[in-house]
């Protein structure tokens, strides 16, 4: 059987009591600091959610690209743009 260490009971000094009015204010302030820390949480948790599709759509982006410079036969590796019109340009001197 072990034996539990008992700590001495410590008794706090008092100072006083704080207004009403401080600690309506005070407890005011910690709600809206948790209130704004929980709000944080969601907008990280939305923030992460937007970069994800962000991420797919250059993907998706890139696939449709690469797919459209194969049809168009742009050999891989080549420089090239695509127009607000739709005409593929190269972008190499000459090309």
């Amino acid at each position: 059987m072990t034996k539990k260490k008992v700590e001495p009971e410590v008794t706090p000094n008092i100072y006083g009591e704080v207004p009403k009015e401080i600690m309506g204010a005070v407890n005011n302030m910690r709600e809206r600091s948790s209130l704004l820390v929980r709000e944080l949480g969601l907008l990280e948790i939305r923030k992460t959610k937007m970069i994800q599709e962000l991420l797919h759509l250059e993907d998706q982006s890139n696939n449709l690209l690469k797919t459209e410079a194969k049809r168009l036969g742009i050999p891989n590796g080549t420089p090239w743009q695509l127009t607000p019109e739709g005409v593929a340009l190269s972008l190499q001197e000459g090309g």
